[in-house]
């Protein structure tokens, strides 16, 4: 987060020398491998902690996002269906969402993200995303409703205001 990601990466590339079992070790390198764009290593390294704590969550669930960075649907509709199941937090339904949005599945993304809005109706994120693809599916008076419930700084921003447009 400051900016370090060398000093980051060698730091946690230690601690999974130190400690090689450890399954936090081995997310917290593929955390610094991404955000140094080594998408490929990073997913390896999810992979691992995976294998290590097959309960591990957060483990999945930066596995799937991981492989949408990586243009891999399936394999992140995978990671993010077992994070989900593990723990089924809105975050993490939302972020399946998106996984099946970008497949092209607009319905099942829609019901994912009703899933997660009912799980958390406070988690903006899920509900913007609901009101694009309600958008992209000419479906306008649902999502007026859902622009509608956001807090109002994000309802009637501009990007709202251009979704409402755009909508027809």
């Amino acid at each position: 987060k400051c900016g370090k990601l060398p000093e980051a990466t060698a730091a946690a590339r230690q601690a999974v020398k130190l400690s090689a079992r450890s399954p936090q070790a081995h997310l917290n390198l593929g955390i610094a491998l991404e955000g140094a764009g080594k998408l490929d290593d990073a997913a390896a390294e999810y992979d691992v902690a995976t294998r290590l704590k097959p309960d591990y969550a957060t483990a999945w669930w930066s596995l799937g996002l991981v492989d949408g960075k990586r243009k891999k649907p399936d394999a992140a509709i995978a990671a993010l269906e077992k994070a989900r199941t593990l723990s089924p937090t809105a975050a993490r339904i939302a972020d399946l969402g998106v996984a099946w949005r970008d497949k092209g599945d607009l319905g099942k993304a829609t019901m994912l993200f009703r899933e997660a809005v009912a799980k958390d109706p406070r988690y903006t994120p899920a509900r913007w995303r609901l009101a694009q693809v309600l958008s992209a599916q000419h479906k306008c008076g649902e999502m007026s409703k859902e622009l509608a419930a956001l807090p109002a700084a994000e309802g009637q921003s501009e990007a709202a205001q251009k979704l409402r447009t755009a909508c027809k």
